[in-house]
């Protein structure tokens, strides 16, 4: 008899084991899931045709916060600039141009934090004040003025054409200076092709999503790797036919459980807006109202674009059952905020993009969402969306940017299609300039 009960304790002993290194794993694997798509769509080169200038201007993500810590500096490539972010020992995140205005070595490549928020220089040694881009002298921050040299077209002798360095000036040492919003636990940049707005206040900010984001759980995030123009990403938003082609599947792997989708996208100053997104659901539209109320004012409403949609997942059979709604914040070019709701949970999408080179792009989505949700649910949901911008992604990477399009204005998705474009438009004030200049080849 006792034989058998120190058989039975045994077993249950080992099989509590079993299931308690399960859900070890189990949890390690889904509580903060990541899934990164391997690669593009495409192979070798092909011709994206002719484009708008490739960098628009706009906030964009550029770090997670605990990438970047104190003392630390990290070489960010971005919208085709080249940035030192670093935090400061004040615990304070700044960002200047990466290369120092002396030999041109990378700052934050083995750059050191000294005197609170300048970045030392590996090379020589010179110290950059994060916070304006002065170069500065010792503990008490002292801009230096020497001098500048600049090439100049020499004719020697001979008649050749030779590039000798000369005295044009003296200044004050400085490198540009980027401003920076650090919230919820992300780091942002302002880019602007105008100088002069670069460094004035910007016309809106990043949407500062700090009360979700504490109260719901962070669950992990997606990697999509797109190789197209960047408009194509943000477009969606405006591309209502294109859910009924792309999007008509719920689950990666399989078509049995088909997907609904009811989509509209409004520009955010639009002054009928809070009727047009009104939703017959009394809780959604309570929860729309209070986005609206929250994040839209009156210095940021031009540079927001309003989605909302309604997702319904079709059973084998045919039966439509609700699953959730999102309302979409695009704010500006680069960043889009998608608030779900549904019957039974809360949760945020935070979408932001990565632009490798001029047509090389990396799509993140970090998901946060109610804290009784199971683990596997949101992975799910998470792989699911990354699914949803890979079904994307096959036309994206095998497309030409329709800067000549054709419209069908019988019908009102081209028609919003098109006031989408006339909206977008604003992200590229400058930019065109700009590429010009930096291609223009100057002594």
């Amino acid at each position: 008899m006792l034989e058998n009960l120190d058989f039975l304790f045994s077993t249950n002993y080992i099989i509590i084991t079993i299931a308690i290194i399960l859900y070890a794993l189990y949890v390690r694997k889904y509580r903060h899931y990541v899934f990164e798509q391997s690669r593009p769509f495409t192979k070798g080169r092909r011709s994206i045709g002719k484009t708008l200038p490739p960098y628009p201007n706009g906030w964009f993500c550029v770090a997670r916060s605990s990438e970047i810590k104190k003392g630390e500096a990290k070489h960010i490539d971005y919208n085709g600039q080249n940035i030192a972010v670093f935090r400061g020992t004040d615990g304070v995140v700044y960002a200047i141009d990466a290369y120092c205005a002396h030999m041109g070595a990378n700052l934050a490549e083995g750059g050191k934090v000294k005197f609170t928020k300048g970045l030392q220089c590996p090379f020589h040694g010179w110290i950059f004040d994060g916070s304006t881009g002065n170069c500065v002298t010792g503990p008490d921050m002292k801009p230096k003025e020497l001098d500048k040299y600049a090439y100049t077209e020499v004719v020697n002798d001979a008649g050749v054409k030779l590039p000798m360095p000369k005295l044009c000036c003296k200044e004050q040492v400085k490198v540009k200076k980027w401003q920076v919003r650090e919230m919820f636990g992300f780091i942002f940049v302002w880019y602007h092709a105008i100088e002069n707005l670069r460094i004035a206040p910007p016309s809106y900010e990043p949407l500062d999503i700090s009360d979700f984001t504490k109260r719901l759980s962070y669950r992990g995030h997606s990697i999509n790797k797109v190789k197209s123009f960047i408009q194509d990403v943000p477009e969606n938003g405006g591309d209502l036919m294109h859910f009924l082609y792309v999007h008509y599947a719920f689950l990666p792997f399989t078509d049995a459980f088909k997907a609904k989708w009811r989509a509209s996208w409004y520009r955010g100053d639009d002054p009928e807006l809070r009727e047009k997104v009104a939703h017959e659901i009394g809780y959604i539209n309570d929860h729309k109202m209070r986005l609206l109320d929250k994040y839209l004012d009156e210095g940021n409403k031009s540079n927001i674009g309003i989605l909302t949609l309604d997702n319904y997942i079709i059973l084998p059979g045919g039966k439509e059952i609700f699953f959730l709604n999102a309302t979409g914040f695009q704010v500006g070019s680069g960043i889009v905020y998608l608030f779900l709701i549904g019957p039974f949970f809360e949760g945020v999408f935070f979408q932001h993009l990565r632009q490798i080179d001029k047509h090389n792009l990396e799509v993140y989505h970090e998901m946060w969402a109610s804290n009784y949700l199971p683990y596997g649910i949101t992975a799910i949901m998470l792989r699911g969306e990354a699914q949803q911008v890979m079904n994307d992604g096959k036309v994206w990477d095998n497309k030409q940017f329709a800067m000549k399009p054709n419209y069908n204005m019988m019908g009102d998705p081209d028609k919003l299609l098109l006031k989408w474009r006339n909206w977008y438009a604003q992200f590229f004030e400058g930019c065109e300039e700009a590429e010009k200049a930096k291609e223009k080849l100057s002594w």
